[in-house]
C-alpha cells in the first residue's frame, strides 16, 4: 500500500481505534440492550432450521441473534413445530421401537 493511500485511510482507521464510552444503564436496560449473559428463558429455537436448543448448546452459541425465538417449554416449542437438537436435547429425540417376532420354546 502507498503512503498517500493510508494517509487517506487513517481518519477510518483511528475511529476503529476510539473506545466506546457507555453511560451507567440499570441492568434490566443493559440485558434489554446487549444481551444477557444468563438466560431467564429455557429453550431458544432457530426460525430457519425449525429446531430448538438449550440456551448453552454450542449450535445455540453461533446462531445469528435475529434467527432466534425464545421458549419457555419443550411443550411450547413442539407445539409451534420444532423439532428438539440432537446434541443438547439428545435424550428427548431418542425413541426406541421394538418388536416381539415371536417366542419360541
Amino acid at each position: 500500500m502507498k503512503i498517500s493511500k493510508i494517509a487517506t485511510l487513517w481518519p477510518a482507521i483511528a475511529l476503529l481505534l476510539i473506545p466506546v464510552i457507555v453511560p451507567n444503564l440499570s441492568p434490566a436496560v443493559a440485558n434489554e440492550t446487549f444481551g444477557s449473559v444468563s438466560a431467564t428463558y429455557k429453550y431458544e429455537g432457530n426460525l430457519i432450521s425449525r429446531k430448538f436448543h438449550q440456551p448453552n448448546c454450542p449450535y445455540s452459541l453461533v446462531m445469528a441473534r435475529f434467527r432466534k425465538i425464545k421458549f419457555d417449554t419443550k411443550k411450547q416449542a413442539l407445539a409451534e413445530g420444532y423439532k428438539a437438537c440432537r446434541f443438547c436435547l439428545a435424550a428427548s429425540t431418542r425413541t426406541v421401537q421394538a418388536k416381539l417376532l415371536s417366542q419360541t420354546d
